[in-house]
């Protein structure tokens, strides 16, 4: 598919998720690098991508996608869980914990249950 479509963002991040899948995730960085190049906002390619960059010990070059990431998607709680983890491991504590916070709040908004109609 890639050689058929060399810049369709999705078929680089589905290459890069099928190498993190198969523990090859120093291989699968530059596919998802390519998919983020291609379509900046895209979301499961910045994720994965930080994702990928702290199971590598990278947590500096996690931040950036992991960012974007929470710019595309302020809502999606695990983003900035993720997000809070590498400001942890990059020793920038205050917005670790302002992250993981917003995670938190994020969560519990969303196991909120509606009222029961009557």
């Amino acid at each position: 598919e890639l050689k058929l479509h060399p810049n369709d963002p999705v078929s680089s991040y589905m290459m890069g998720l099928i190498l993190q899948k198969q523990g090859k995730t120093e291989q699968a960085i530059p596919y998802l690098r390519e998919a983020v190049a291609v379509n900046p906002s895209y979301l499961a390619a910045l994720f994965q991508l930080g994702q990928c960059y702290l199971a590598i010990n990278q947590a500096g070059d996690a931040v950036k996608p992991l960012e974007r990431a929470a710019e595309v998607a302020p809502d999606d709680a695990q983003v900035h869980f993720v997000l809070g983890r590498a400001y942890g491991m990059t020793g920038r504590s205050a917005e670790a914990e302002r992250e993981r916070n917003r995670a938190r709040a994020l969560q519990a908004r969303q196991n909120v249950q509606p009222p029961a109609s009557r």
